[in-house]
């Protein structure tokens, strides 16, 4: 007889579990898109750090506004690179380059959308 209690006690936890999950969809999509948010990053970095193939880029005007600062008006240039006539691009992370500047950046050869630019300034 307790063997059946206690099995009862855990699906009444499983279930509130799952009910808490169903009522707070909102939450649960918060944190899911985190999870995956950071699931993906970690991924990305542990995979350009043992599969990168390194190219140059060329700095181009597009910019990415830094934070949320309407007042200092700070951003960032966008690169871009070709590997087999397509178009790549990312992020400088840096307010030291400029237009036209020539940068190394490393890329996964699978999928060079996972790119990161190699010197800092």
């Amino acid at each position: 007889m307790a063997k059946a209690n206690t099995t009862r006690k855990k699906a009444r936890h499983s279930n509130a579990f799952f009910s808490f999950i169903k009522e707070n969809r909102l939450f649960s999509l918060m944190i899911f898109a985190a999870l995956a948010f950071v699931l993906k990053n970690t991924l990305r970095n542990h995979l350009l750090s043992i599969n990168a193939v390194e190219t140059t880029a060329t700095v181009t005007d597009h910019t990415n506004p830094i934070g949320n600062n309407n007042v200092a008006r700070q951003f960032t240039h966008s690169y871009l690179f070709k590997i087999h006539g397509k178009a790549y691009h990312g992020n400088t992370q840096s307010t030291e380059y400029k237009p036209g500047d020539i940068v190394k950046v490393k890329y996964l050869p699978a999928y060079p959308d996972f790119n990161e630019i190699v010197e800092s300034r």
